[in-house]
C-alpha cells in the first residue's frame, strides 16, 4: 500500500512536533532543577530582573543540553566536555546586567559566549 505525500507530510510533522515538544520538557526539567541554584544576583530594573532571570536559566539549561549532546556524541573527551561547560557556565554567570540578558535573548549560546561575553572582556 503507498502512502500519499499529504500522509508522510502529517506523519514526518507530527514526529517533528514530538521531538521538539521531548525537546522543550527536558529543556524545563533543566531550568527547574537550576532554579535551586545560587545565582548571581542581576542588576537593571525590577521588571528587565525578572525577565533576564527567565532568560539566563534558559540559556543555562541550553548549556547543559548541549553539554549533553556533546558527550553522547564524543564520550571519550569527558574531561575536557566538562571542563568546558564549567568554564563556559561561569563565564555567562559573570553576566549580571538584565539587559544584556534582555539583548541577548534570541542568541544562541555559542553566541552569547564568543560574542557578548568577548565584547564585555569576560
Amino acid at each position: 500500500m503507498t502512502r500519499s505525500a499529504k500522509e508522510i507530510y502529517r506523519d514526518v510533522t507530527a514526529h517533528i512536533k514530538a521531538e521538539q515538544r521531548a525537546q522543550e520538557e527536558a529543556l524545563a526539567q533543566k531550568i527547574e532543577a537550576l532554579k535551586s541554584e545560587k545565582l548571581p544576583a542581576l542588576e537593571g530594573s525590577e521588571k528587565q530582573i525578572a525577565w533576564a532571570a527567565d532568560i539566563r536559566l534558559r540559556k543555562l539549561a541550553e548549556l547543559e543540553q548541549m553539554m549533553e549532546e556533546a558527550l553522547a556524541e564524543m564520550p571519550g573527551e569527558n574531561e575536557l566536555i566538562e571542563a568546558q561547560g564549567r568554564e563556559y557556565k561561569t563565564r555567562l554567570l559573570k553576566i549580571t546586567r538584565a539587559a544584556t540578558w534582555i539583548d541577548a535573548r534570541k542568541s544562541s549560546v555559542d553566541h552569547i559566549i564568543s560574542t557578548v561575553c568577548r565584547s564585555l572582556g569576560i
